[in-house]
């Protein structure tokens, strides 16, 4: 994983992963984290999961995704 401290409280992180041999995927994250406080951050994230044999019910290759999330940390 890749990460980059951009502010004090803004991170860039950028993720990769393969599995699998015959049925392979290929899952990437782009995120953006940003604390609001020492409890609260915010995470803007893009997944995009790549499958080289998906199932027929959902013939795409590729899935896209987009998130927010709001985390607490104690």
């Amino acid at each position: 994983a890749y990460a980059w401290q951009l502010t004090d409280n803004a991170k860039f992180t950028q993720g990769v992963s393969v599995f699998g041999a015959e049925d392979t995927t290929l899952n990437s994250e782009s995120a953006l984290n940003v604390a609001i406080n020492e409890h609260f951050g915010l995470k803007v994230a893009y997944n995009v999961t790549w499958n080289s044999e998906p199932p027929e019910s959902a013939p795409e290759h590729t899935d896209r995704r987009t998130t927010l999330s709001l985390g607490y940390s104690m």
